[in-house]
């Protein structure tokens, strides 16, 4: 069974876990195929069918983690054998189908690509710093690209699809690049947590200062 965290709130509308299962624990409990897109949550908390459920999973051993959101189904309270634990079996939105199949294809070992990580990625290791809310932390730009970056080394992590605001500081640049995005994925092992992001707004302006600041990096890492 995986490690789970109940994070609900009362008030907030929706039961919200965190989870990380192994690989096997995910091609056993996900199912998407045809028009059923389910996952069960090896959970020991009490649920009923009908409720929300918005839950960020994780693979031990990769970095990603995904969220997912949905509904409670049916519940079980008593396991039926080895591979059938205690749990929540959630119907998963449409919306969230594409990150269920990322999971699988993680567990079963093959490569899955983000969009906004198609352009060329280079390898770097700038100070940055990211900013979300109330809350402002400091880390490593590592890996860049137009369409988005990883930073580790973060004390705080923000939250899956939370908007941040990015400041980066080339050695290049007398001044600092200000990019805004959103978190796409996370990696909560300590001490080097790090999340992905997506950039996101900001006009042609900062697109053209982060291009050709690219332009002069060393040749891409491999895609």
């Amino acid at each position: 069974m995986g490690d789970t965290e109940d994070l609900d709130r009362p008030g907030e509308g929706a039961r919200r876990v965190r989870l990380e299962l192994d690989r096997e624990e995910i091609r056993r409990l996900v199912e998407v195929d045809g028009g059923r897109s389910r996952i069960f949550l090896p959970l020991e908390a009490e649920a009923h069918a009908g409720d929300r459920v918005q839950a960020e999973v994780g693979i031990r051993g990769a970095e990603q983690t995904f969220r997912l959101t949905g509904q409670v189904v049916a519940v079980r309270h008593q396991g039926r054998g080895k591979g059938m634990p205690r749990g929540w079996e959630v119907a998963v939105r449409a919306s969230h189908r594409r990150a269920l199949r990322c999971l699988v294809a993680l567990a079963d070992g093959r490569p899955i690509a983000y969009a906004y990580r198609e352009y060329e990625r280079h390898e770097v290791d700038w100070p940055a710093k990211l900013s979300w809310r109330k809350v402002t932390a400091e880390g490593r730009v590592t890996d860049l690209s137009l369409g988005g970056a990883r930073v580790s080394g973060l004390e705080v992590l923000p939250s899956l699809g939370e908007r941040v605001r990015a400041v980066l500081r080339p050695p290049a640049l007398r001044m600092a690049l200000m990019l805004k995005g959103r978190v796409r994925w996370l990696d909560y092992a300590a001490p080097a947590r790090t999340c992905g992001i997506e950039f996101q707004g900001g006009g042609f302006r900062w697109k053209r200062r982060l291009l050709v600041l690219l332009e002069g990096l060393e040749p891409p890492l491999v895609r």
